[in-house]
C-alpha cells in the first residue's frame, strides 16, 4: 500500500510539474546575440522612451532632453563584454561619455552594467543592476530602481531601440 501510495504521489508531482504550456526560458547566448550581436560582432541601442514611478506611483513619462534622445549605447559580444555609451549635452563633453563592462545573470533576468570610467555629468548606466523587461533582436526595455536622497523610491524603465 505505502509503495503504491509514493508512486501515486511522485506520478502527481510529475505531471503538475511538467506542463506543455511553460515557456521555455530563451538561452542566455541567444539573448546575447539579441543584445550584442554574434561571437565578436557588437550592436548599437538608441535610447527612445523612458518612464518613472516615484514610490510605487503611476509612471510619468519622462521627456528627455534633446542630447539625451541621440544617446548610442553598444554592446560588444567579446570576451569582455564591453560596453560604451555616447551622448553629448556640452560642447566639451567627450564623444564616448562611459564605458564598462556587462553581465546577464544565469537566469537571463537581470543585466549588470559595470562602468570602468564615466566620463559625463550625463545619463549613465554606471555600477547598475537593471531587470530585463523586454529583449528582442529590436527592442530592449530595462528597469532598475534605488532610493533618492529624499527616502523616495524611484524606479525608472528605459526603452531602447536597435540601430
Amino acid at each position: 500500500m505505502k509503495i503504491k501510495l509514493l508512486t501515486l504521489v511522485a506520478l502527481l508531482g510529475i505531471f503538475i510539474g511538467c506542463k506543455e504550456d511553460d515557456p521555455e526560458p530563451l538561452a542566455i547566448e541567444k539573448m546575447t546575440v539579441m543584445l550584442a550581436g554574434k561571437k565578436g560582432e557588437s550592436k548599437t541601442w538608441k535610447l527612445e522612451s523612458g518612464s518613472l514611478s516615484v514610490n510605487g506611483g503611476a509612471n510619468q513619462t519622462l521627456n528627455f532632453v534633446a542630447c539625451f534622445t541621440d544617446n548610442l549605447y553598444e554592446f560588444s559580444n567579446n570576451d569582455s563584454q564591453d560596453y560604451e555609451g555616447a551622448s553629448k549635452c556640452e560642447t566639451t563633453d567627450p564623444t564616448i561619455t562611459e564605458y564598462g563592462n556587462w553581465a546577464l545573470t544565469f537566469e537571463g533576468e537581470l543585466i549588470i552594467f559595470a562602468a570602468i570610467d564615466i566620463l559625463s555629468n550625463n545619463f549613465s548606466f554606471g555600477n547598475l543592476t537593471c531587470e530585463i523587461v523586454t529583449l528582442t533582436a529590436e527592442e530592449l526595455s530595462i528597469s532598475f530602481e534605488f532610493e533618492d536622497n529624499e527616502g523616495d523610491n524611484l524606479e525608472y524603465t528605459l526603452g531602447f531601440e536597435a540601430q
